[in-house]
């Protein structure tokens, strides 16, 4: 365990959960050193070693226009029939080679739905030869919820895609003045999107909403939840997952919450959002630990519709997070460009005695390289910001209301 003090209790990063002093051992104590980061290290490859997890940019396409977007000023377009083969053929490759056990694939975008024929022939053919080779297969899907064509869902969940998610950034009119619509005829996307929740909810196992907050839309969330409340069907409220995340800087962001001078607001609103939901019993998930991530897990990648491959999802054309042609990749590629992402040596200076070490990793890569610094020589510490968010959930929502973990 890497323990976090509380008051009279402790806080595993690891786990995520406060843990009274009484249920400690011994062995359970975890005593940082100079060592910690390459044990951590070894640890998060050995569960990794087997599971493969593929995020396909089937399109950068899309039908809505969000000003904020980490793809604005890419070109536009679809992955190609040809492309699209060499990409499944080199996914069974990986497989084969690497012994590996489970797939994660997500459909990615732009909009992933603008292109239907992709999409089913992505998920059929990786599911028929998953089953066929006993590899444990599970597919999810972000969306911005425009379009629910019920029949092709069906089969995309017959394909074991499982999850959507979908994307808010507040009520009705913050929501259609930052997501706005592509096709002039869709005033009212948020209605739409709304209304399309149910399609959604009535095929697919879960359905998580990410609510995108920050310095402007935070107070709306209320309004937000209920306008979800009033419009899904009582019987899908326990599929729904709300996904609370603050929008950070990027080259297109320029209302959003930076880590560096609001620390303590940031962690105010995670926790403010948080202990809403739990009073609504709906199930949450938050990125106040977003990190460690798919960038420096070994057999992690996003593939985009040229067939070149990265490290992050957020990543499209950045150098210092990019692997190269995902038909000429292979594990110890891969593995020698994390290991360089990992900054192993950089962290055992920087950060050995650090409690959030295991929940941290040095921060978001991403971040690091779209504020300007080299990522692979650079950490981004939020020890501030994490101490502030676990006090205020163990005072206003573990104290207060009975839940133990920060999920």
């Amino acid at each position: 365990m890497f323990l976090h003090k509380v008051e009279n209790d402790y806080f595993d990063v690891l786990t995520k959960k406060y843990i009274h002093p009484e249920q400690l051992t011994e062995k359970s104590r975890y005593s940082l050193s100079g060592d910690s980061v390459y044990v951590l290290d070894t640890i998060r490859n050995k569960i990794n070693e087997k599971e493969m997890y593929v995020v396909l940019t089937i399109t950068t396409s899309c039908n809505l226009a969000c000003a904020y977007c980490f793809e604005n000023g890419t070109i536009r377009h679809a992955i190609n029939e040809k492309t699209l083969s060499e990409v499944i053929h080199n996914i069974e490759k990986y497989i084969i080679e690497n012994g590996i056990k489970k797939l994660h694939c997500t459909l990615f975008g732009g909009e992933p739905l603008l292109e239907e024929q992709l999409v089913a022939k992505f998920t059929t053919v990786l599911h028929e030869f998953c089953k066929d080779n006993e590899i444990l297969l599970t597919f999810s899907m972000t969306t911005n919820g425009l379009i629910a064509n019920k029949s092709l869902l069906e089969k995309l969940y017959q394909n074991s895609l499982t999850c959507v998610q979908v994307t808010f950034d507040g009520p009705k009119e913050m929501n259609n003045r930052r997501r706005r619509s592509r096709n002039i005829s869709v005033k009212d996307p948020y209605t739409t999107i709304l209304k399309n929740l149910n399609t959604f909810l009535s095929i697919f196992d879960t359905v998580n909403i990410k609510y995108n907050f920050d310095k402007q839309n935070l107070d709306e969330f209320d309004i937000f939840l209920n306008d979800l409340l009033e419009v899904v069907q009582s019987q899908y409220i326990g599929k729904i997952v709300i996904l609370v995340e603050a929008i950070q800087g990027t080259h297109n962001s320029h209302y959003s919450y930076n880590y560096r001078n609001t620390d303590e607001e940031l962690a105010k609103a995670y926790i403010t959002i948080i202990s809403k939901l739990v009073d609504a019993n709906i199930k949450y998930r938050s990125k106040i630990f977003n990190t460690p991530c798919m960038a420096t897990a070994p057999n992690s990648f996003l593939i985009d519709p040229d067939g070149n491959c990265s490290c992050c999802i957020s990543n499209f054309q950045k150098n210092e997070l990019f692997i190269g042609n995902f038909s000429q990749v292979t594990r110890s590629r891969s593995l020698s460009t994390r290991t360089e992402l990992n900054r192993l040596d950089l962290l055992r200076s920087h950060c050995r005695n650090c409690d959030f070490l295991a929940g941290c990793w040095g921060g978001c890569l991403y971040e690091l390289s779209v504020n300007g610094k080299e990522c692979t020589k650079n950490v981004n510490c939020r020890k501030n910001f994490f101490e502030k968010a676990v006090d205020l959930f163990y005072h206003e929502i573990y104290l207060k209301k009975g839940v133990d973990k920060i999920d």
